[in-house]
């Protein structure tokens, strides 16, 4: 086949007429689901360019003819990469652009970096690749390397030239070329020879043409067409033809045979089975379609990176919701959408995973179309190839600000919710100064009847509880506002444990409940705060008087572990079931309040004493075998150093 020459054409320009240097097309990004498993293993070469020649995909069967990786292409030109051929393809591609029309079986020759100085022959296939307005953005690419086949082909001529007057050497030759069939006619187009091993794949015999003419071989539409090629070769020009046989497909290449006066007696045409190309080329246009319909009908916006970290697709909903085009948000464009004071964090955290080939998650205001920034949270993960090369990052981009808004209204009411417990806290607070000196004066008047004296002690009994609330509500004020300093010393267990049994003996005298406090004989020393420790063992034990009926058991119990300390409440008490368990220390959280039991609280307890054992680097949780299996509450604190 002649060598393609030079054509002039119009630049390879956007409609508009300028160039486009980041317009890469939806098409261009059509390498995903089952494309890399395909092109790994494609005989041969598949790329995509864009329309200023640049390499946006290239499989590696290309890649190696050209000598060069598959990431050295990427984002490069053909002039770059293969200056040889560079004025051929200009060639092609204006004419491309100019008639978007394919250009089919197109032959190059030329050098590649690969193998200076080697003259090699490529078969090509062009076709336009159109956006959705059907402008031409680019050129997808089918390259089969056929130097060999040529040099067959042309030492296969001068074997038959020489050998013409001995059918049976053609025959040999021919005969042993696999997924090759030739054929011969005469001026008259009746075969004159047919072989080679192509004929089986088409599933046809020799017998079916030898000595028979196209019209009588051949059905009458499909001989038409094959007789008017013939004729063609017999008036001395090659031709070239796609065809389908035996659900095969094959292109023949046929030439004239001239005999040694240089008079054409004879027209030759070799068959070359392409229909493991024909899958690739499909497989290639069915994985564009399907990603292309998948990424549009997501409802998240969709965006694909090359290893050089330019975006080379983003889906239907970016541009819907960001108002862009391809022109402005391809390569980095995107990050014009993004609000002035975000843009700087979002291209940091995406630079830094490029670089570190891994993921990210980063939330921003993105600009919509009617100019109002929306809070968006942008997710994506890294792409590699069967051999672990990098290829790019696949992302999608999500609308929050309902969800924004959502955290910042249950922020200001937590906020609100801290500020009400201090003001409430303080609030009950200043009453009760005067209520207790109140009751101490009254301790003094004589005589008291004895009712009056029971009166006084429930009065005194009341009062302790209410202090006791004020005190925790304004704890937990001051943990949620970060007010909490805590002053860790070496801390004696026996000692705290006596202490807290002093504190809650009272309550467990007038409960009639037995508190036995269990430590271990050798000194037990801890690392924590004693007044912040000592409040969590009160309330740990008033909770368990709570919950226990009169005359039940309480026991204080420790145990020294090799990197901690643990400690444990237990009771036989009413307990508490499963489902109750998990949230038993959030605040003002309560248990079944139809539950038999003499005294109950806000639920402010236990809140306390998981946010105090938290600030220790500790943890504490509780275990119960369900309702009248008492309940087991553990405290785990590390013997070290404490959070402060």
């Amino acid at each position: 086949m002649a060598r393609e020459q030079p054509r002039n054409g119009p630049d390879l320009r956007s409609p508009e007429g300028r160039a486009s240097s980041t317009a890469v097309p939806d098409p261009l990004t059509a390498r995903f689901g089952g494309l890399e498993r395909i092109h790994r293993t494609a005989p041969v070469g598949l790329a995509v360019l864009d329309r200023e020649l640049r390499f946006v995909w290239i499989n590696e069967c290309l890649a190696r003819i050209n000598g060069a990786s598959v990431e050295a292409h990427l984002g490069r030109t053909v002039r770059e990469m293969v200056p040889a051929l560079t004025d051929q393809v200009d060639a092609i591609i204006r004419r491309i652009v100019e008639t978007g029309t394919p250009w089919r079986d197109v032959e190059l020759v030329g050098e590649t970096p690969a193998q200076p100085g080697v003259v090699r022959t490529w078969l090509e296939q062009w076709h336009p690749v159109r956006d959705d307005r059907d402008a031409i953005v680019g050129v997808s690419i089918v390259v089969e390397d056929i130097t060999e086949r040529r040099r067959l082909e042309r030492e296969n001529a001068r074997l038959l030239e020489q050998a013409r007057d001995s059918e049976s050497r053609l025959r040999s030759l021919v005969d042993h070329m696999p997924g090759i069939a030739v054929f011969v006619v005469d001026r008259e187009l009746r075969y004159r020879y047919v072989g080679g091993q192509g004929l089986e794949s088409a599933g046809v015999r020799p017998t079916d043409f030898l000595g028979r003419t196209i019209f009588e071989a051949l059905s009458p539409d499909v001989a038409a067409l094959h007789a008017a090629n013939y004729r063609q070769a017999l008036a001395g020009h090659p031709f070239v033809h796609e065809h389908v046989s035996h659900g095969r497909h094959f292109v023949s290449h046929g030439r004239p045979l001239r005999d040694a006066d240089g008079e054409v007696r004879e027209a030759i045409a070799v068959s070359f089975d392409i229909t493991e190309r024909k899958a690739v080329e499909q497989a290639l246009a069915d994985s564009e379609r399907s990603f292309r319909n998948m990424a549009d009908h997501s409802p998240s916006m969709v965006w694909v990176t090359d290893p050089t970290g330019a975006c080379t697709y983003l889906n239907r909903q970016w541009y819907v919701f960001t108002g862009q085009d391809q022109a402005e948000a391809l390569g980095y464009g995107w990050l014009d959408a993004t609000h002035p004071d975000d843009r700087a964090e979002a291209e940091r955290a995406f630079r830094a995973a490029h670089a570190a080939r891994g993921p990210f998650l980063v939330e921003y205001r993105l600009r919509r179309f009617d100019g109002v920034y929306r809070w968006a949270i942008d997710s994506a993960a890294p792409r590699f190839d069967a051999n672990g090369d990098f290829l790019g990052h696949v992302g999608s981009v999500i609308d929050i600000t309902e969800r924004r808004e959502a955290e910042d209204a249950l922020r200001e009411a937590d906020a609100r919710k801290d500020e009400f417990i201090a003001m409430l806290a303080h609030e009950l607070r200043n009453p009760l100064a005067p209520v207790r000196t109140g009751l101490r004066i009254l301790e003094r008047v004589e005589p008291l009847t004895e009712r009056g004296r029971d009166t006084l002690a429930m009065l005194e009994r009341q009062t302790r509880q209410i202090q006791r609330l004020v005190d925790d509500l304004l704890e937990v004020s001051r943990i949620s506002r970060g007010q909490i300093e805590l002053r860790p010393e070496i801390v004696s267990v026996g000692v705290l444990f006596h202490n807290a049994a002093d504190a809650v003996a009272h309550e467990c005298e007038t409960r009639r409940q037995t508190l036995l406090v269990r430590v271990p004989p050798a000194p037990l020393r801890i690392h924590a705060d004693p007044v912040r420790l000592a409040q969590v063992l009160e309330n740990l034990l008033l909770n368990a008087c709570k919950y226990t009926p009169d005359g039940g058991e309480i026991a204080l119990q420790a145990e020294s572990l090799p990197d901690a300390v643990e400690i444990r409440v237990v009771d036989n008490g009413i307990g508490i079931e499963p489902d109750q368990q998990a949230r038993l220390f959030e605040l003002f959280h309560q248990i079944d309040p139809t539950l038999d039991r003499s005294s109950g609280g806000l639920g402010i307890g236990l809140a306390l004493v998981r946010r105090l054992v938290e600030l220790h680097g500790g943890t504490v949780s509780v275990s119960s075998a369900g309702l009248g299996q008492g309940s087991t509450f553990t405290v785990r604190l590390p013997r070290g150093a404490v959070r402060v």
